[in-house]
């Protein structure tokens, strides 16, 4: 219900100072999360911002804002590669190790529902991956870095004993802040574009072309395809939206 008047200047400022500030819909979006969650309507609208973009109860939460960014972008890589780093990939050890779960052969999937099902099952991994790895770090906190002070601050560590990374408070959410979204929506939009809608190229041709970093003439005009012909997200475009939403 906000005025024409303010979204328009809102827009302005966003679209010349590089996506900031954040527009966040709280009072929408953030409440009905807390009330699914099981937080009480009552009590869902005593939250606050915190951080950049996040939102919390006060002062009876521990809530792991910004805690857990898995790199969604890594799944279509691990989907390309059965569940393996890419060969080479200078971020890993450039041996290809196994480090997913092993969906099949990428070059063997016949058809975009193939694809999309065993990228579902890499980026779930992915998501349990650092959820796990956050919970070894809140329990090696809770041994190595106890909060003593602030814990008497919080509400239900006094009545419990316990302390605040110990599962003192009386509320406890664990935010997931998924990195690169867009940038996995325009890979897999791409991919189904030019690989089984239009059948352009092949997966195999696509992998290559990644290998050798688009370098050279033919990857650079796979690159320039890619990057370009294929649907969008965030440009009010219905495919792209509704694989976002997916």
């Amino acid at each position: 219900n906000s005025p024409e008047k303010l979204l328009n200047i809102i827009v302005d400022i966003v679209s010349r100072s590089q996506g900031a500030p954040f527009l966040i819909n709280f009072d929408e979006r953030s409440i009905a999360g807390m009330i699914t969650e099981g937080i009480s309507p009552e009590e869902a609208w005593d939250y606050a911002c915190v951080g950049c973009l996040e939102n919390t109860m006060q002062g009876n939460d521990r809530s792991g804002t910004v805690n857990c960014n898995p790199n969604l972008t890594k799944s279509i890589e691990l989907t390309l590669w059965n569940g393996k780093n890419m060969p080479g990939n200078d971020v890993a050890t450039k041996k290809g190790e196994q480090i997913g779960p092993k969906t099949g052969s990428s070059e063997s999937f016949k058809t975009w529902e193939e694809f999309w099902n065993a990228w579902k099952k890499q980026v779930k991994f992915l998501i349990k991956y650092t959820v796990d790895i956050y919970n070894l770090t809140e329990s090696l906190r809770a041994d190595f870095l106890p909060t003593p002070y602030l814990s008497t601050l919080v509400r239900g560590c006094i009545e419990k004993g316990l302390d605040i990374r110990r599962g003192g408070p009386e509320l406890r959410f664990i935010t997931i802040e998924g990195v690169g979204f867009a940038t996995t929506v325009d890979s897999l939009l791409a991919i189904k574009r030019f690989v089984y809608d239009d059948k352009k190229y092949t997966i195999s041709l696509i992998k290559d072309a990644l290998l050798n970093d688009f370098e050279g003439n033919e990857y650079a005009i796979i690159q320039t395809f890619l990057k370009n012909r294929a649907p969008k997200y965030g440009n009010d475009v219905d495919e792209a939206d509704e694989l976002a939403r997916k």
